[in-house]
């Protein structure tokens, strides 16, 4: 019988790979129909000519959401309006310092626990090391399963909010970061089931709901607060299952990305001036089951793409485009092999280096990205860092001057600090535990 962990890990794996699959809300597989998916490896569409150019807080008082919190020391605290160990003043907020830490930075991991969901923060000193500061409720549910995706979790760290997504029960939280704990502001519901990532663009955050067809919808927020903004829900391709992976939003705040693993496209949406979107533009991938994505500060973007996972081992590889105007895909680089297996999550570091981790090969890859955008892989093995047998890397962030690189992997139950240097290179700093069910990870 298998454990807890190599459960979560063989998921991760199976839903990273999962071309022409779905995802159930418990996390586990689910056939879909894949008839009239599209092709891969076709020429993606691009200007015909020149290259584009390149542009105090409030929690709520709610009854319907759980705001209960734990507190570093294990003991719980009530809303923020009813206090939670320090003074509140009339607008419910607590008087410790709301800026996520004065030295080193923060680190967050969504435990996904079936049941009540909840977040594990870490302070990050100036060593990169991790102290986990507590467990704390998001108000929402989780699924005990993969979600199989990117950017479960976003932060701003200049206004000191953390929001996540509850797949269990289909909402989204918001939580306030304070020096040492996070505080509940805001629990809403998606219009759409299972979401599983999230993406900030100033005072919007758009949310990408997984289960069937697919959507992505946008929120205002204030204070840590969600409204609904009108004109911001928009299908996906239109595949009835097409089982997206990540959603994100170019530098210049321009447009909305989302990549779909089962139909080998990748689709933008214009975003306007007052956070609403416009119909989706359906781009084909370069490469087989596109994956997770993430941009330089100029607007390229490295997708990764898993190729099947699981079932083509040693076919991964990344692709780099830029979003141009009107949606379509620029291309740089046409998915560049790695030689490794069911390569999911990616990370940008010195804005000139992407790393892709490889779930089912146990390593990570490494690609450096050119002054025109495009990439090649580095080192020419493909091979950056070998974790070893059944660690199952996942997610991955970077400190915010990307000094640090942090790995959670799924089989190993563990967070895996990295140095980095200016040829980006990774040194191994130590290893940090977390919760079996962990999925998703975000820090500064």
């Amino acid at each position: 019988m298998m454990t807890g962990k190599r459960t979560t890990w063989v998921a991760a794996v199976m839903l990273c790979a999962a071309v022409g699959t779905g995802c159930d809300e418990d996390g586990t597989r689910a056939d879909a129909d894949t008839e009239g998916m599209g092709a891969a490896g076709g020429s993606t569409s691009g200007p015909n000519d020149d290259q584009p150019d390149d542009d105090d807080q409030d929690p709520q008082d709610s009854d319907s959401a759980s705001t209960t919190t734990m507190m570093p020391d294990g003991t719980t605290g009530g809303s923020p309006d009813e206090g939670d160990g320090s003074d509140s003043g009339e607008s419910g907020t607590d008087d410790s310092d709301s800026n996520g830490g004065s030295e080193g930075g923060a680190l967050f991991v969504l435990g996904n626990a079936a049941g009540p969901n909840s977040v594990v923060a870490f302070h990050r000193d100036e060593t990169g090391a991790l102290e986990e500061l507590g467990e704390y409720a998001t108000g929402g549910m989780g699924t005990g399963g993969g979600l199989g995706s990117q950017g479960a979790l976003a932060v701003d760290e200049s206004e000191a909010f953390l929001y996540v997504v509850n797949p269990g029960d289909d909402s989204i939280s918001s939580l306030q970061i304070y020096d040492d704990h996070l505080a509940l502001v805001d629990v809403t519901p998606t219009t759409g089931i299972r979401p599983t990532s999230l993406a900030l663009s100033g005072e919007h955050v758009y949310v990408l709901n997984a289960d069937g067809p697919g959507s992505v919808e946008g929120f205002e927020i204030d204070g840590g607060r969600f409204d609904a903004i009108p004109g911001a829900t928009q299908p996906l391709s239109g595949h009835e299952s097409p089982a997206p992976a990540q959603v994100g939003v170019t530098p210049d705040g321009a447009y909305l990305v989302v990549t779909e693993r089962a139909t080998n496209q990748i689709v933008t949406y214009e975003i306007l001036p007052d956070g609403s979107l416009n119909e989706p533009v359906v781009n084909p991938s370069e490469g087989m089951t596109p994956f997770g994505f993430d941009f330089t500060s100029d607007g390229v973007m490295v997708v990764s793409e898993a190729f099947g996972g699981g079932s083509n081992p040693g076919a991964s590889a990344a692709s780099s485009y830029r979003v141009a105007d009107g949606g379509m895909l620029w291309l740089f680089s046409s998915s560049i092999p790695s030689g490794q297996t069911a390569a999911c999550w990616i990370q940008i570091v010195h804005d000139q280096f992407a790393i892709s981790t490889n779930t089912g090969s146990d390593n990570l890859s490494g690609y450096r990205i050119d002054d025109e955008g495009a990439i090649t892989l580095s080192p020419q093995s493909g091979s950056l860092f070998e974790f070893g047998e059944d660690h199952g890397p996942l997610d991955m962030t970077a400190s915010r001057d990307d000094g640090f690189v942090y790995v959670l992997n799924g089989a190993a139950d563990q967070i895996d600090a990295f140095s980095t240097d200016e040829d980006g290179m990774l040194t191994h700093q130590d290893s940090t535990p977390v919760p079996e069910t962990s999925v998703g990870l975000i820090g500064y």
